[in-house]
């Protein structure tokens, strides 16, 4: 008796081949829409099931096709039997203003139905097991162990396809919490990195959906020749880029109080023009700037530091062009992240085969923070505030240079591991302290890191400049310290941290008699 098989995909990779290979073997195949006009057009014979059609005039066609798939047999020759389900869906096509009850709801009841029945039937959902698939009907020896790894793969597929539905009622409800009860926003596997961060681990990466800036132009093409460190690194420095411009690309402000308590509005000025560039090596920062032009802010990103750049990402928010990827090669990039690179840019690196080139979207995103623990894992909105108020504590107020650089620090020092600090000097990281066990210890390391890159500058710009940075920014509330008093003796002029700690008068008091800006902001950036 003639084996019959239905085909009803969004995923057509394979497809035809797979299909003319059950025609050959005396199959028959029954399909509907798309997958049905694409299987006659590669001339395979197919029949028509009209409960396999989206716009479905009589739900009653897809409850006999539930009936035939619950009643197949293997050991009946009853003409309602079907051996083969292959049906796959895109589950991460979420489309806005799209039906709660999408045209797809029908199909994953259809699949539902076949776990009841799934010893009867192959159910297959993944191209890549078309092969497999083919061997053992070929051979007549289709393995009860292969039947139950397909089915859940089947139910592995459907689940992300109702989370997904889930996910869009919640966001449309007033009702909805920002944590359900239960986990359930599907993440796509697009293949393995090329090694984890250490030879003995292994890595994988996942997508959200197909809007993900590393779905469609870079990542998705290209992660098989990528180690997870790059992977995260430049997720990390994207990050920072897309936070700043999600703020500063337009006019920002945040409502301040002088320290007589006279409230007034701080003003941001918009980075229209702006060049950012960032520097990430194992998720540290080790160089960042802003310049009005690419080459200007990759200059002021490694001014100070030059010796760490071996090895890290580096990510710019503009085009790369000519001249800068001229100064790029001259440097031990592992990859290079940017919007898009000029041709000839993409020659001059391309000569240079250790250099990954990455072109990423910047467009802002936001989204939560995880943190695997032993039985799961904590999940919290991520840290995307960068101010809520600022409390102006000195006599003097910020000029608008040191308002930007105040807001570029916070911006980097935000989402490094706590404690942090840094110190900016005419728009560019001059001085950096990340994961320390205090404040105090983080203050008193990003002093001496300044010192030596401002050693190292004044030797090779052949400069007497004494001033070590412009502005300190601490992620924690800092105490008046020694190497505060150190960095305001060295040309300091403007400090911003969370404050509320006991002694913040006598901070407060320092910072007045020497002419120096003292900005709390009343809010913590921790990170772990």
């Amino acid at each position: 008796m003639t084996k019959k098989a239905i085909i009803y995909v969004d995923n057509k990779e394979n497809i035809i081949p797979f299909s003319q290979f059950l025609v050959s073997s005396g199959w028959t195949i029954i399909s509907g829409d798309e997958t049905e006009n694409l299987l006659k057009s590669e001339n395979i014979p197919v029949v028509h099931e009209s409960g396999l059609t989206e716009n479905i005039n009589d739900k009653n066609d897809t409850f006999e096709v539930i009936r035939k798939l619950l009643n197949s047999n293997l050991k009946s020759d009853s003409s309602d039997n079907i051996s083969l389900v292959c049906i796959n869906l895109s589950p991460l096509k979420e489309k806005a203003g799209s039906n709660i009850i999408s045209d797809n709801f029908y199909l994953t009841s259809i699949l539902r139905n076949c776990f009841v029945n799934y010893k009867n039937l192959l159910v297959l959902t993944d191209p890549e097991d078309y092969h497999e698939a083919e061997i053992q009907i070929r051979t007549d020896c289709i393995t009860d162990s292969f039947r139950a790894y397909l089915v859940g793969k089947m139910l592995n597929m459907i689940s992300a396809y109702d989370g997904i539905v889930s996910h869009q009622i919640f966001k449309n409800s007033p009702y909805a919490d920002k944590f359900s009860t239960y986990l359930s926003i599907p993440y796509k596997k697009i293949g393995k990195s090329l090694a984890g961060l250490n030879p003995q681990q292994e890595a994988c990466i996942y997508i959200k959906d197909e809007d993900f800036s590393f779905s469609n132009n870079s990542l998705k093409k290209i992660y098989k020749d990528l180690p997870c460190n790059i992977i995260t690194d430049v997720s990390f420095a994207l990050e920072q880029i897309r936070l700043l411009f999600n703020y500063f690309r337009t006019q920002f402000t945040v409502k301040s109080v002088n320290c007589d308590n006279y409230e007034y509005t701080t003003q941001f000025t918009p980075l229209t023009g702006t060049v950012f560039t960032i520097a990430v090596k194992y998720k540290s920062i080790i160089g960042a700037a802003l310049a009005d032009n690419t080459l200007d802010s990759f200059y002021k990103t490694f001014t100070y530091d030059t010796d760490k750049i071996s090895g890290a990402v580096f990510g710019c928010s503009a085009v790369i062009d000519e001249k800068v990827a001229n100064e790029i090669v001259k440097s031990n990039f592992t990859a290079i992240f940017a919007p898009d690179f000029t041709n000839e840019a993409r020659l001059i690196l391309g000569n240079n085969k250790g250099i990954r080139l990455i072109t990423i979207s910047t467009e802002a995103e936001i989204g939560y923070d995880t943190e695997f623990i032993n039985s799961g894992f904590l999940i919290q909105t991520k840290d995307n505030l960068l101010f809520d108020k600022w409390f102006i504590k000195t006599l003097n107020r910020p000029s608008q240079s040191k308002i930007d650089q105040m807001a570029f620090g916070m911006l980097l020092v935000m989402h490094m591991k706590t404690y942090s600090a840094v110190l900016i000097k005419q728009n560019s990281l001059v001085g950096i302290a990340q994961g320390d066990i205090s404040s105090v210890d983080a203050v008193d390391e990003v002093l001496n890191n300044s010192k030596k890159n401002h050693q190292r500058s004044k030797v090779s710009e052949n400069t007497d400049d004494k001033i070590l940075a412009d502005v300190l920014v601490c992620d924690t509330a800092i105490s008046l310290c020694d190497s505060i008093k150190e960095l305001i003796s060295c040309g300091l002029s403007a400090i911003i941290q969370p404050g509320g700690l006991l002694n913040d008068d006598e901070f407060i008091k320092y910072c007045n008699e020497h002419d120096v800006v003292l900005v709390f902001t009343g809010m913590t950036h921790i990170s772990y």
